[in-house]
């Protein structure tokens, strides 16, 4: 998991905002325009892997495409859908992270209170909504957090003006 302290966390988000403002496109922004724009050409074939990492945006470029296409076939696994909740804007993982090449590539932040390399077992799927507890300090849903190996900052309001 990469960390940043709190200063480059605020700079990378500033930039992001000048980035937007200077009429340029994410990869988010690129798949809504082929969606409401674009008309797709017709496909013999169209295959779509890891389909359960697949936010509600690409599923609708899945669907605009797929009804071009003769043949369509989805590949995915369902025990790592990290968009099960394709609302989310981040996770806190009370205990250690594995995968962390692949938490890296994920489009929102997840916290852990460190990394291992053994896989264990699964207790429950996690849940969504419930206000957290930790060190004293309550969470809740909306609530804005950001944190470095410094520590953490929770907010009830946004850390940034847009």
């Amino acid at each position: 998991i990469k960390k940043v302290r709190l200063q480059q966390f605020t700079d990378i988000i500033r930039n992001y905002i000048k980035f937007k403002k200077d009429n340029k496109m994410d990869f988010t922004d690129m798949v809504e325009k082929y969606v409401n724009e674009v008309d797709p050409p017709s496909y013999k074939v169209f295959i779509v892997d890891e389909a359960q990492d697949l936010t509600p945006l690409q599923w609708e470029f899945v669907d605009k495409v797929a009804a071009q296409a003769k043949r369509v076939y989805l590949a995915g696994d369902d025990d790592q859908a990290i968009y099960e909740w394709p609302t989310m804007a981040g996770m806190v993982i009370i205990g250690a992270a594995r995968d962390v090449e692949v938490i890296s590539t994920f489009e929102f932040c997840v916290m852990a209170l460190g990394t291992t390399p053994m896989k264990t077992e699964k207790l429950g799927r996690g849940e969504r909504g419930v206000t957290l507890n930790l060190g004293g300090i309550e969470i809740s849903d909306g609530d804005y957090v950001a944190g470095d190996e410094n520590g953490v900052l929770v907010s009830r309001q946004p850390f940034l003006e847009a």
